[in-house]
């Protein structure tokens, strides 16, 4: 028993186990943590992106003055008012005409009747003529039959009904034939004069008078008048044929009332609701004009309940766009910067640019969008457009800028104009921002950004023929949102720094001031170590660049790259100056002790001091595992016991990691070396740089990074022409006699120069 409540306990402290695994996954897996982002961006771009005036009602007044102007977002309708809805509908019904129908089976009912009619009166004539002449009056009486008394005792006493019933069915027949209608009902529904009368076998129709068919007491008059005229009825006999005919004809035309209904429905559906369609970018309400009822009726559509499905459709469009320009920008970003896409940082700190960019540009277009529509937008563009490059890369930069000015397009109600004027300040303020080098490279940007912007609104108001105050107004805008957009990337740069760490090219300007604190500790404590650090930047930068590395990190890390030794410059043979070596009184184990630690002090400064990871990963890589070999030269000639170990003598690593690193030690190797050449050449120089970088090469040194070899080509080379200018000869000038060195004495006397 004790062995299963063990066993059930830990199968539930597994479960509970993978069920915390399961949740700690979906908050942190980088996979997840990406899609979060996706979605939210994705959903709050289409918000921002959907256009004001769908989100907040304007108050307007009949007969005021309109404050702006108010643009369709959509196309949508107008409905007409319920009342003025439902009398139309009420007219459309009304004018359908009441259907009739011709029933046969109303006639043979008819006939049937006649029939028994006449069946009746033979058994009843069979009484009658067996009462005595005094009785029968009474009994005709009795009978109560709708007939006149004359008629009906005719027919009592005839003796050829047979041939009377024949005529009366004939007469019947002829009279339905002419039609017989149900007047009383065409009065009480009131129904008209006028009728549509169907044919229920063709379904024909036509449209008729009611005027034009019998009723019940004129069919009466009608069968009396026919029978009249029939040769072969007397008269009494058409009297009472006609009488019997009176009391069983019934109306064969009647209304057919579900169908009538039915084509009222139709025409009352039939009556369009909508008073008008507004289309998409339509001017509602023009700005400094007087508003008018009907432009209050169409605004109340447009917020009305009825438009709902408009913006949920416009909503869901917007959404797709939103979506669809986002993927481009991750697709640039997976291209051009696999190692950004693989981390969700990148992707945060790219959905805060595009999200903050246009949430700026939606505040902007609210105050103006009224008048300077075509720059309301480039305030929040050029603040993408220029941190995007600097904190993510040139290509990613290009990709945010066209999706901004895309969004621009859709927040203006799917305009051209906006999307071409903003796109055009863009993509030049990306391109000069990548090449910043210097602060007063901003300037630039600035200009950059105006110049574009300008030179299209003016291209699109010539095109417009628009008004120059309209022109003017937009002109000044751009002017003005291309400086602010400077200035606030100037203020927001250092927080996105410092809260995603990134070492941008603006904060590597200022790291690379020699007049920085630490390099000034540098170039006064240790001034041997602060040329060679120079000389280092200037051939790593050369050799940055020629490789497509970021050659401002290349020099910037190269100025801080040996810090280390300033916890005891004077160890370290460029600082050592006239004083005795220092380590002829030292251990070759301690001296490497000393030599190996600056790369680990190095590191620790660079974190005091805050300087970013880049560069601290230069500083503690730039030697990477490299053997000091002249300590452990001097290590093995007093080893008598072989038990040295040559990993004592190692800088402590890692190896370099990226491309920066390896040019840096590559770089700091040969300016180094380059000291011990007796004989400055070409040659030398050449076989001096390919001789370092062969033997880290040989090492492993830069097994780690991600150099290719066709890399390190351009590498060496490069450094082999920058130390060739470094170390160029001098050429030998002859000497002089000691007389001609001495400096000539100038006299003056009477204002005259003479020379003694």
């Amino acid at each position: 028993m004790k062995r299963l409540l063990a066993k059930i306990r830990r199968r539930r402290k597994k479960r509970i186990k993978a069920r915390e695994l399961r949740k700690r996954t979906l908050l942190t897996h980088p996979t997840w943590r990406r899609a979060y982002i996706f979605v939210g961006s994705v959903t709050i771009l289409s918000v921002l992106i959907t256009p004001g005036q769908i989100l907040r009602k304007p108050k307007l007044v009949e007969g005021e003055i309109g404050e702006k102007d108010i643009i369709a977002p959509y196309r949508f309708p107008v409905y007409k008012d319920q009342s003025e809805l439902r009398l139309g509908r009420k007219k459309a019904a009304d004018k359908v005409l009441p259907v009739f129908e011709r029933n046969e089976t109303m006639e043979e009912i008819a006939a049937d009747e006649l029939r028994d009619f006449f069946d009746i009166i033979s058994e009843l004539a069979v009484t009658y003529r067996s009462l005595p002449s005094a009785e029968r009056s009474a009994y005709v009486e009795e009978l109560s039959i709708d007939m006149d008394d004359e008629s009906l005792t005719f027919l009592f006493l005839s003796d050829d009904t047979e041939r009377l019933e024949n005529e009366a069915l004939e007469l019947q027949k002829t009279v339905f034939a002419e039609g017989v209608i149900d007047r009383e009902t065409v009065r009480r529904k009131d129904l008209g004069d006028t009728v549509t009368l169907r044919d229920p076998r063709t379904h024909d129709e036509q449209i008729t008078s009611v005027n034009s068919y019998l009723d019940e007491e004129k069919a009466g008059f009608r069968a009396e008048e026919l029978a009249m005229q029939t040769p072969e009825l007397s008269e009494e006999e058409a009297k009472a044929v006609a009488a019997v005919v009176r009391i069983t004809i019934q109306p064969n035309v009647l209304f057919d009332e579900t169908e009538t209904e039915r084509r009222r429905e139709v025409a009352r559906d039939a009556v369009d609701p909508v008073l008008k369609w507004v289309e998409e970018n339509e001017k509602i309400v023009e700005s400094h004009t007087r508003v008018t009822e009907e432009q209050i009726l169409i605004v109340d559509a447009l917020y009305s309940g009825r438009t709902k499905i408009n913006l949920a459709y416009s909503y869901a469009g917007r959404t797709l766009l939103a979506l669809i320009v986002f993927v481009l920008v991750l697709g640039f970003v997976y291209r051009y910067r696999r190692d950004l896409f693989e981390r969700p940082g990148a992707w945060l700190l790219l959905a805060i640019i595009l999200v903050g960019s246009v949430g700026v540009m939606r505040l902007t277009w609210l105050f103006l969008a009224a008048r300077a529509p075509l720059s309301a937008y480039l305030l929040g563009a050029g603040l993408g457009a220029m941190l995007s490059p600097i904190l993510l890369g040139p290509y990613v930069g290009f990709a945010v800028a066209a999706s901004l000015s895309v969004y621009a397009g859709v927040m203006g109600g799917i305009e051209l104009r906006p999307l071409i004027v903003t796109l055009a300040a863009t993509l030049p303020s990306v391109y000069l921002v990548a090449k910043i080098r210097r602060r007063s490279d901003f300037y630039w940007v600035v200009v950059a950004m105006a110049v574009g912007a300008s030179a299209t609104i003016a291209g699109i108001g010539l095109i417009d023929i628009a008004p120059s105050d309209y022109v003017i107004a937009n002109l000044l805008a751009a002017g003005g949102m291309s400086i602010m957009s400077v200035f606030i990337v100037a203020v927001v740069l250092p927080l996105f720094e410092y809260a995603f760490k990134i070492t941008t090219d603006v904060r590597l300007l200022e790291l690379g001031d020699l007049n920085q604190r630490l390099l000034k500790r540098l170039l006064v404590e240790a001034p041997g170590t602060h040329h060679h650090s120079i000389l280092t930047a200037n051939l790593a930068e050369m050799a940055a660049e020629a490789v497509g590395a970021n050659p401002m990190l290349a020099r910037v890390a190269a100025y801080y790259h040996d810090v280390g030794k300033l916890k005891s410059p004077k160890y370290f043979a460029e600082n050592e100056g006239y004083d005795a070596h220092r380590h002829d009184h030292l251990t070759p184990q301690m001296s490497s002790l000393i030599i190996a630690a600056h790369t680990k002090n190095g590191a620790e400064i660079a974190e005091e001091n805050r300087l970013p990871g880049e560069i601290v990963d230069v500083v503690r890589e730039h030697h990477g595992t490299t053997l000091i070999s002249f300590f452990y030269q001097e290590a093995l000639k007093l080893d008598d016991h072989d038990i040295l170990n040559e990993s004592d003598f190692c800088y402590p690593g890692p190896k370099p990691r990226g491309k920066v690193s390896a040019i840096v030690m590559l770089a700091d190797a040969v300016e180094s070396a380059s000291r011990s050449l007796e004989e400055v050449t070409s040659t030398s120089i050449r076989n001096l740089v390919e001789r370092v970088v062969r033997n880290r090469l040989d090492d492993g040194q830069l097994d780690e990074c991600d150099l290719t070899l066709k890399e390190i080509s351009i590498v060496t080379e490069s450094l082999i022409k920058g130390l060739t200018g470094v170390l160029h000869t001098r050429p030998t000038y002859p000497e002089k006699r000691a007389e001609d060195l001495t400096p000539p004495v100038l006299s003056i006397s009477g204002g005259e120069t003479k020379r003694d």
